[in-house]
């Protein structure tokens, strides 16, 4: 499991505010978060670190891009408190071996860490006792909507068909291409 696609993921759950407002991105960042933040942390029982980050501003033209940031984020449903315009003292009372040069920065106090292998184990570990079933070394060779479900079509190694009722989270990448074809 996780050897893959998870196990190159940075483990990074993302604030929300770098996504173009109105996206099928921002939309899954913001509800991604939550999603972690009120199930999945309480729940799954896996290493998680609330990680505040900052993007720093060096003149004022990227200085003008912070503010359209922060903008961003409260379009995108981030709360006020999650997010804040840094003076320069203000980044050097955070950090203070940054480049002097900094003018400003944003604060996002929303972003966590995980290990993406151990999560995606918990994933399919918690999947399994919620009865789905695993097919390994199966190659998807569709997914099709029906009704408010997924149908995954496999081959196996074997040629044999079979269809599959999909009530799990797909990848990002898949789930965004999926809702976009929508």
């Amino acid at each position: 499991m996780a050897q893959e696609t998870s196990a190159g993921n940075s483990g990074v759950i993302h604030g929300g505010f770098d996504p173009t407002p109105g996206t099928v991105n921002a939309r899954l960042n913001v509800l991604g978060r939550h999603l972690y933040e009120n199930e999945w942390f309480k729940e799954l029982n896996f290493p998680h670190r609330n990680r505040h980050s900052i993007v720093l501003a060096f003149n004022d033209v990227e200085k003008k891009e912070l503010h359209k940031l922060y903008d961003q984020g409260i379009t995108n449903g981030l709360k006020a408190d999650e997010l804040e315009i840094l003076s320069l003292e203000q980044c050097l009372a955070l950090e203070p071996n940054l480049n002097a040069t900094v003018v400003a920065g944003l604060l996002c106090t929303s972003s966590h860490s995980v290990d993406p292998v151990i999560l995606t184990n918990k994933l399919v570990e918690s999947a399994l006792v919620n009865g789905a079933k695993l097919f390994l070394g199966n190659r998807v060779t569709g997914i099709t909507k029906v009704g408010e479900e997924f149908c995954v079509e496999t081959i196996n190694h074997h040629s044999q068909g079979q269809i599959i009722e999909l009530d799990l989270l797909l990848t990002r990448r898949d789930t965004t291409r999926m809702l976009s074809q929508e």
